[in-house]
């Protein structure tokens, strides 16, 4: 990908005022002794969340003594030239649009317990996200057509599937998920392990695992402590787990996006599984508990380096340290990236999620082998969703959006999917002005 560089990078960050993301690259940066004095830029839309971030950035930097030379605009194409690495999380006006999701869904019938990267829900984010989302590349192909685009955006698939089939950027696309679940995994193990896995991003299927201090394979005991435990969170995950002998990963409440038997008649859900409908009101509190936080760092209230505990796991700070030569070579868990051979009985052009090897100029998918039939069945139709979604998206193509919902096992009634599509190209339009062409 990127030419091997021996220097500093310049790290631009699009929607930066996004406290989390922001937080988690702040953090990242400052736990990376090698990259002090490495220039960061900061662009969100919202100048005075992006001045809030602005400050973190420069209070860490400063506490650390990281020398960082950051700056802050509204405008990225005042950022873009020289940019050696962009990192992009960006949504528009997320929580409320995705209220306006999940009202559309319940309207006829439909509960969605995420209702992001797949599903009714997914359609709608898909065909507003990858508009934004192309116009921002766009300017990178023009400004830094060089750099290396690590995206956190969802749904994650569609997205990198956009910017690998409609532009020319080197790109990557990044999630905590399978991460998130190692975590939870080594817990009931006892043990640190490190898992492999391989599908789609919300939807990937762990076959293997080892442990990290003497590299023993250990998958049949870990395998079986997820069967054993009771966790609420994986209980459809174990059901399935012991049909198709793969832990899916991250959880029950993603997967359910790609996936229909958790449905039923228990409002909308299958009383076998302590599953809830996706609930906004828990991201606004979380919302509120963040900008709490980041103003009592910046008050002095509480120190943020009291709040450092390594990398967060996000994988963007290491994967740029690998590209510009800085450090050596090594394997990252999960990465979004087309297939390559990856995956045997996937398509070169399939965006699939798989451990890569990291080195210097160069993201490498891991040989994974063939799927089972089953899963390849399961992921072969999203992919094919995914397809027609982004395609919709861009030439604002409402047969294409129909079609991606009729053939998607979340959306239980044509007439339903055609009713839901006509709502979300309403109640969305200020931003789908693709689909209001004269």
């Amino acid at each position: 990908m990127t030419k091997h560089k021996k220097q500093l990078p310049v790290i631009t960050l699009i929607g930066a005022g996004s406290q989390v993301f922001a937080f988690c690259m702040c953090t990242d940066i400052c736990y990376t002794p090698i990259l002090k004095g490495a220039t960061v830029r900061l662009v969100d839309i919202d100048p005075q969340k992006l001045e809030t971030m602005t400050k973190l950035f420069r209070l860490v930097s400063q506490k650390t003594g990281m020398e960082l030379h950051i700056s802050s605009t509204v405008d990225r194409r005042e950022a873009l030239p020289g940019s050696d690495f962009v990192v992009l999380s960006v949504a528009a006006e997320r929580i409320k649009r995705w209220d306006i999701d999940l009202a559309l869904s319940r309207k006829y019938g439909m509960v969605e317990t995420q209702g992001e990267c797949g599903g009714p829900g997914g359609l709608s984010l898909t065909l507003r996200n990858i508009p934004l989302i192309l116009e921002i590349a766009r300017d990178i192909e023009e400004l830094a057509p060089d750099a290396l685009l690590l995206n956190f955006t969802n749904p994650m698939t569609r997205v990198c599937l956009a910017l690998n089939k409609y532009t020319k950027l080197k790109s990557v696309g990044l999630c905590h998920g399978l991460m998130e679940i190692q975590h939870y995994l080594s817990r009931l193990v006892k043990r640190e392990i490190s898992v492999t896995g391989c599908g789609i991003n919300h939807f990937n299927w762990i076959s293997d695992a080892m442990r990290k201090d003497s590299g023993e394979n250990i998958w049949h005991a870990v395998r079986e402590a997820f069967l054993q435990d009771v966790s609420p969170r994986h209980t459809y995950g174990r059901e399935l787990c012991r049909i198709f002998d793969r832990i899916v990963a991250p959880d029950d409440g993603h997967s359910n996006d790609f996936i229909h038997h958790w449905r039923g008649t228990n409002d909308g859900l299958n009383p076998r599984y302590p599953l809830k409908p996706k609930n906004m009101a828990e991201y606004r509190v979380s919302q509120a508990h963040w900008e709490e936080r980041i103003s009592d760092y910046l008050s002095g209230k509480k120190d943020p380096m009291a709040d450092f505990k390594g990398l967060s796991g996000e994988g963007a700070i290491p994967i740029i340290c690998v590209m510009s030569g800085l450090t050596p070579a090594y394997d990252e868990i999960s990465v979004n990236i087309p297939n390559h051979g990856a995956i045997e009985n996937l398509g070169d052009r399939a965006l699939v999620e798989v451990p890569a090897r990291i080195s210097c100029g160069k993201i490498e998918g891991h040989r994974m082998g063939a799927l089972p039939l089953g899963l390849k069945s399961l992921i072969g139709r999203q992919l094919d969703i995914a397809e027609l979604a982004v395609d919709a998206a861009v030439e604002g193509n409402r047969d294409m959006a129909l079609q991606a919902l009729a053939i998607d096992p979340i959306i239980p009634d044509l007439e339903i999917a055609r009713n839901y599509l006509n709502d979300v190209v309403v109640a969305h339009q200020d931003v789908l002005p693709q689909f209001h062409k004269m």
